[in-house]
């Protein structure tokens, strides 16, 4: 019941289990205890994780999304995803590849309740040092909270996000399609062997444009921002190689969004949380540890 109720809707829920194993439940049953192990899952403790091999490095990405809740509107839920460079496995493209194993963590609250949970759980890694490696985008909360909490981490800025800011700047001075793919695939390959002051004087030679001068700004102050965070050339020769955070893009549709976004729901937060709670361990393949929860509550009972 519980695993069916952080898998669907708790209607949805009752309707399976009646169909495939002939149990009549009403779905406030599977929703009120699908709450009361969510709730108990996010007091768990992290135990220790394999350590990481000699020189293999460790992935960390995190960012953010929104469901509506009751009574506070939209909130955000930030998302954290870990996994181990050994679990990536490479596509034929750049970018392409599939991830074998991952931890989640996921919160609605303020930063610090997010970030007190992700660092418990990159601690159970053990010291990672430079084999830390954070790729996300270029907001200033994770980037000051990374410099501040980790400053011997690889810290990437995501190659696929500083790309598009590249294409809406274009889009918005080459009134010519030929002329603008042609100069933003010149500046992407720039960009790709590391060559970012190449970039800036490229787009800094280039002739005022009154309906883009402000959106060339916003670019190169961009960049410039996030200089150091740009060095893709080296970073594809690290670890797995990976420069974009599609892998934290995708967890916020499979993790969140399956569950949290279906059509007309509004939930309280602590009843996401719950939900949260739970399908990050179904997704990081720790379900044993919910099993372990209703086999101690029965023993408690039984006693």
């Amino acid at each position: 019941m519980i695993y069916m109720g952080q898998l669907d809707c708790y209607g949805n829920a009752q309707a399976s289990l009646n169909k495939f194993l002939g149990i009549e439940l009403n779905a406030m049953q599977i929703h009120r205890l699908t709450n009361k192990y969510g709730q108990a899952a996010g007091q768990l403790e992290m135990e220790k994780q394999e350590k990481p091999q000699a020189a293999e490095r460790v992935y960390a990405q995190l960012d953010g999304s929104m469901i509506l809740t009751r009574l506070n509107g939209w909130k955000e839920v930030k998302v954290g995803r870990i996994f181990r460079e050994r679990d990536y496995i490479k596509g034929e493209e750049i970018g392409q590849g599939w991830i074998k194993r991952s931890d989640y963590e996921a919160v609605i609250g303020d930063k610090e309740e997010f970030t007190d949970v992700f660092e418990r759980r990159l601690e159970t890694y053990g010291p990672l040092s430079d084999h830390l490696i954070f790729i996300t985008d270029g907001a200033i909360w994770i980037r000051n909270w990374m410099e501040d909490t980790y400053p011997e981490a690889v810290q990437i800025l995501d190659f696929y996000p500083a790309a598009e800011y590249l294409h809406g700047f274009a889009q918005e001075y080459f009134a010519d399609p030929k002329a603008r793919k042609k100069w933003t695939g010149k500046q992407k390959q720039w960009l790709l062997n590391s060559k970012l002051s190449q970039v800036l004087e490229n787009i800094e030679s280039l002739e005022p444009h009154p309906t883009s001068n402000e959106q060339r700004e916003r670019l190169l102050n961009y960049y410039r921002t996030n200089q150091s965070r740009m060095d893709y050339k080296r970073y594809r020769k690290l670890g797995a190689g990976l420069i974009g955070s599609g892998a934290i893009e995708a967890t916020h549709r499979s993790l969140v969004q399956k569950r949290l976004k279906l059509s007309g729901q509004r939930w309280t937060v602590p009843g996401a949380q719950n939900i949260l709670n739970l399908r990050s361990l179904h997704m990081s393949g720790r379900w044993p540890k919910v099993i372990n929860l209703i086999e101690d509550n029965n023993l408690a009972i039984a006693a």
